[in-house]
């Protein structure tokens, strides 16, 4: 019996063929592979189990499908559906990534240059401790000359405060204030992850 799980969809070839497998996230033993990801699919597979492992899940992680939420909401009496840090985190990342190329790619438009290099997107992405001190300077030049590329970056780094924070008030106050901040940056992607944090909130912010 489990109290915490988690629901994850893995391919088993790229691109299709999806199965969701459900694991417990104390001991990452595989509690069971769903064949497919709809809602439907995953409520049948929690049906068809004892009824002490359904009374008996409290909370279980998942990322941002309505399928896997609903899902739990009907089948699971006594869970929460619960987003978890990786994939806040991984969507995140993605559009830092996706604006960075949106901002990038304006620049050499701008300055008629098509082929400049920049060279900084994987230091963009990365932990500013992890940075090598050759990838801290080129991030630090690009980043002084275009400063949308440097709000990117506080931006990004701004928020990993986010994952410290315990308890759920003051979670909230910090998305409200990331929310400001980002509104003002008027940069569109991390804008698209801010409603995202909004759409999501109750299950980001579930414990």
């Amino acid at each position: 019996l489990a109290k915490y799980i988690g629901i994850d969809d893995v391919a088993v070839k790229k691109g299709h063929n999806y199965k969701t497998m459900v694991y417990n996230l104390e001991t990452g033993e595989i509690i069971g592979i769903i064949n497919g990801r709809k809602k439907e699919d995953v409520i049948d597979f929690f049906n068809n189990q004892d009824e002490d492992l359904r009374e008996g899940v409290i909370g279980v992680a998942i990322d941002m499908s309505k399928s896997y939420c609903g899902a739990v909401l009907e089948s699971l009496p006594k869970a929460k559906p619960v987003i978890d840090r990786f994939h806040i985190s991984q969507l995140f990342h993605k559009l830092v990534d996706d604006a960075r190329k949106h901002i990038q790619n304006k620049i050499r438009k701008d300055e008629g240059d098509k082929d400049k290099v920049f060279g900084i997107r994987w230091s963009l992405l990365k932990n500013f401790e992890d940075l090598e001190a050759n990838e801290i300077k080129r991030l630090f030049e690009v980043c002084n000359e275009y400063p949308k590329l440097g709000e990117c970056f506080s931006l990004k780094e701004e928020f990993r405060k986010f994952f410290d924070i315990t308890q759920k008030d003051e979670a909230l106050a910090f998305i409200d204030y990331f929310k400001e901040q980002v509104r003002e940056s008027q940069i569109p992607e991390l804008q698209s992850f801010t409603k995202t944090l909004d759409r999501w909130l109750p299950q980001i912010l579930n414990c």
